[in-house]
């Protein structure tokens, strides 16, 4: 229901132009209208393989990019229609990716921003390699599409994005030989549609026959002028397993015409109560489908054309799609010569939505009173807030780092929501089950799981509170239409006085800190009241008494990160998407409990770095190079688990909820356990309320195989250091091969070097040592093997290795010739770098007077010579 509703509105506003296109036309039913959004190209690309072009990010710096890419395809697409774009580098040296800021006139933050998709699927770049438009390889037929909105709170909600649209870049790739505008190919010869005899000649044409609450009659004329309105979404296609292209019209959009006795927008409520559609050929031939399966899918098609052409053998029409189809192919259940679409067997919907309203005893889990109200009743029986003209406001976040909270409240962002409403005091609700207990916080929940937490402040409010906050209602009307054709209600809704907005200063002044909502852009956390403004609520929840408070504190300053105390009603907000998306997880253990809670990454990727908590919060590259996840309880236990064990999986999970309730004060395990299938007698832990991350610099006592190594105490030096680590199992491996990433890594962490460069090589870009790459690069350390390719993954020869610390030494240069009985096989350009490096005493040869310098260094010689190129540079 929730995604049913969300369109709502963009269903409304096309089926009243549809009327009055039908008005207009002294028509019975409409021809389809175009939507809002301005789309500056939309047709095929042709990209070629192998090929590149050269963009210009903001610093000012050039870029070569391929054309098979996504920014390719909006190049394509610019030169095509004669419109510009602009990228930024700001996250090249840490991805490699180039971010879109602008197209066309349409700037970023002003008011939107532009989101990319790769056949439906949102990319974005930003500290992820594989989501940069610059990198991701495209394919024929692969779907490139730009969408320029404003307030996403979801960029994964294509749905929505596209709702909220003002501006559309729309591509596909093309085949070899198709035409295309960019590049004025030629094109290829166009499929035949599968069985094609001659199509039936008809003067006026076909019309298509609609019923169900109300009866309707579609021409061929109008059908046609619907699929032409450019960006409605009218027109959708669909390829069958054969490589021909059906187009139509979703089935969903024909049957919401006539669904009820309202012509003018989808019955959402009435296609989940449910409903069947008979899609019925000329000779009678009938299949039929459930409204809940067809309802806004664009599974179930009704094609008027296949490969660009009318249908001929299906004429005038024929049902196609994955909904219809096995592995690609149509098949029984496909209906051909389609002449009538009927709805029939509905079942009653549920017109008015209700409100349970649940009060929890003492121990927060027994229910002592509870009650069960829709709209009609509160109106009747308790006092309406709101006369229904006064428009409330929630104020947008600023878009303003240097501003985020606006307290001189001028609302740079203007406003996130704003409705005309009606609705009942929160308190009047919960006095019908006995009131809040003092000190309590209420639970709103809404119909999808989403839970929102207010202070007993917020609903029993003092003078202080009340005048910046207003009362807190449940609205049930809104812009003149009660639920649930309002479609967003119930919702929380705040009625301030004089200017009627509840800003971000407001929620700042009138609400505690653990309570407050965020939005998190571009490493800024914006403080976002608007967040409040839950939807769809369906149930409150009441408490006798306070619950135990907690916060967990969260500290990844020790590797470069940041420190952050989540309060209790943050982490159970959190549960109900407070960080994103997919952050709860459960387990069951061996005695049948259930718990829930969050992963232990995402708990870590809050703090591993300085991003927040976007979307890629979490540095799995920083957790594949090693770091130790230190979790402390109350009484100073503490377990240790290892960065590369928690990688993006529920492994290991932070609970808070024990079969379904917040684990008891008065258990051991509270206020937070660590449960998972990983989590054994050594790594077992309650109480938690510490997670830290520190650097795995392990202790050298505890490598358990270095001891009578002839390189331990060199491994000792370098791992006490923090610049090389042991191994999660206790060991050190000296003599496994070394990388040339691994080796320019210790050496960085050895030496202390600082270097911002933003070298990166082709094989680099989604490295998890770019960094350390970059840096030594930038310092004249390391070079590639050519200007595009480093070979990190490459084992460390002897000649590099020596070259490599000659230069981050700081050695001076020795004049001499090499003297081992190999040294004729030293490459020229690390011949002066060997002999430096003997003279210093930082590299030997072999007992058979043997230099070796293409041979492979083990982690035992790499660790010795970076101890003695250290003593060397004293």
């Amino acid at each position: 229901m929730k995604g049913l509703k969300g369109r709502v509105g963009w269903y409304r506003l096309l089926s009243i132009v549809l009327g009055i296109l039908l008005l207009a036309g002294g028509a019975g039913v409409p021809a389809f209208a175009a939507g809002s959004a301005d789309v500056l190209y939309e047709g095929p690309v042709a990209l070629s393989p192998g090929e590149s072009f050269t963009v210009k990010a903001n610093s000012g710096t050039e870029y070569s990019v391929n054309w098979d890419t996504p920014l390719g395809a909006l190049e394509a697409a610019g030169k095509a229609a004669g419109f510009s774009y602009k990228v930024t580098d700001k996250n090249y040296s840490a991805s490699g990716a180039l971010l879109l800021d602008d197209v066309g006139k349409y700037t970023r933050d002003n008011p939107g921003r532009w989101y990319a998709y790769v056949n439906d699927v949102h990319k974005d770049g930003f500290n992820n390699p594989e989501g940069a438009l610059n990198l991701i390889k495209l394919a024929a037929d692969d779907r490139v599409e730009f969408y320029y909105a404003a307030g996403v709170a979801n960029p994964e909600d294509l749905a929505a994005v596209k709702a909220a649209a003002t501006a559309a870049v729309k591509t596909v790739v093309s085949d070899a030989g198709e035409a295309d505008a960019a590049t004025g190919a030629t094109p290829a010869p166009e499929k035949e549609e599968p069985k094609a005899p001659s199509a039936p000649a008809s003067a006026d044409g076909w019309t298509l026959e609609l019923s169900g609450k109300i009866t309707a009659t579609i021409t061929q004329e109008e059908f046609e002028e619907g699929l032409a309105c450019p960006n409605s979404g009218h027109r959708q296609e669909w390829k069958d397993a054969e490589g021909n292209v059906w187009s139509g019209m979703p089935l969903w959009l024909l049957a919401g015409w006539v669904d009820d006795e309202i012509p003018h927008e989808f019955n959402a409520n009435q296609a989940t109560a449910g409903y069947t559609i008979l899609v019925k050929a000329a000779d009678g031939y009938t299949k039929d489908f459930a409204s809940q399966d067809v309802a806004w899918s664009n599974d179930y098609i009704i094609a008027n054309e296949c490969n660009g052409k009318p249908l001929t053998d299906a004429w005038p029409l024929r049902l196609v799609g994955d909904g219809v189809a096995v592995d690609g192919k149509l098949g029984g259940r496909s209906v051909g010569n389609v002449v009538e679409i009927a709805l029939t067997s509905f079942e009653t919907a549920q017109q008015v939505p209700e409100l349970r309203i649940v009060k929890y005893g003492e121990d927060g889990r027994t229910i002592i009173a509870e009650k069960t109200v829709d709209y009609k009743w509160m109106e009747a029986n308790l006092e309406v807030i709101g006369d229904g003209k006064t428009v409330y406001k929630f104020e947008g976040i600023t878009n303003d780092p240097n501003d985020v909270w606006d307290p001189a409240e001028t609302y740079p962002g203007g406003f996130k929501i704003a409705n005309a409403v009606k609705g009942t005091r929160i308190r009047d609700l919960c006095e019908l089950v006995g009131g809040m207990g003092a000190g309590t916080e209420i639970v709103l929940v809404a119909k999808d799981g989403y839970e929102t937490r207010l202070p007993y402040s917020s609903i029993y409010t003092d003078p202080s509170v009340q005048e910046r906050q207003g009362d807190a209602i449940l609205a049930w009307w809104g812009d003149g239409k009660y639920v649930p054709e309002y479609a967003d209600g119930m919702r929380l809704f705040f009625t301030p006085g004089g200017d009627n907005v509840y800003g971000q200063w407001d929620m700042h002044e009138s609400l505690p800190e653990q309570y407050w909502h965020y939005y998190y852009a571009d490493g800024v956390q914006y403080p976002s009241c608007a967040g409040l403004a839950v939807k769809w609520i369906t149930e409150l929840r009441v408490y006798s008494i306070p619950q135990g408070d907690w916060t967990l504190e969260l500290d990844g300053t020790a590797i470069g990160g940041l420190e952050y105390d989540v309060s209790k009603t943050y982490f159970e907000q959190a549960l109900a998407c407070q960080f994103g998306a997919n952050h709860k997880a459960s387990y069951t253990d061996d005695k049948g409990r259930v718990w829930e809670g969050m992963p232990l990454w995402l708990l870590a990727g809050f703090v591993d770095d300085e991003d927040l908590h976007s979307d890629n919060a979490f540095n799995d590259e920083l957790a594949r190079a090693g770091y130790q996840v230190v979790l402390t309880a109350a009484d100073g236990y503490t377990v240790t688990i290892d960065s590369a064990d928690i990688i993006r999986n529920t492994d290991y999970i932070v609970a808070n909820i024990l079969n379904g309730d917040p684990i008891p004060e008065d258990s051991d395990d509270w206020p937070l356990r660590l449960v998972g299938p990983a989590v054994k007698g050594g790594t077992s832990i309650s109480q938690i309320k510490r997670i830290e991350l520190v650097p795995a610099t392990g202790k050298p006592g505890e490598l358990a195989d270095i001891s009578g190594h002839w390189a331990k105490e060199f491994i000792r030096e370098l791992v006490e250091r923090g610049a090389i680590g042991g191994y999660p199992d206790g060991t050190f491996k000296p003599d496994n091969k070394i990388t040339r990433a691994e080796f320019v890594t210790i050496l960085v962490k050895a030496f202390g070097l600082e270097g911002k460069g933003d070298r990166v090589f082709a094989d680099t870009a989604g490295h998890w040592a770019r960094e350390a790459i970059a840096a030594a690069a930038q310092l004249g350390i390391v070079s590639g093997y050519d200007a595009n390719t480093f070979g990190p993954n490459d084992p460390v020869t002897r000649e590099q290795m020596a070259t490599m610390l000659v230069k981050a030494a700081g050695l001076e240069p020795w004049a001499g010739e090499v003297t081992f009985a190999d040294g004729g096989k030293v490459a020229a350009w690390a011949r002066e770098a060997v002999v430096t490096a003997v003279h210093h005493a930082v590299i030997s040869g072999y007992p058979d007077y043997t230099f070796r310098p293409q041979g492979n260094a083990t982690r035992a010689e790499a660790a010795t010579v970076v101890v003695k190129a250290l003593t060397a540079a004293k």
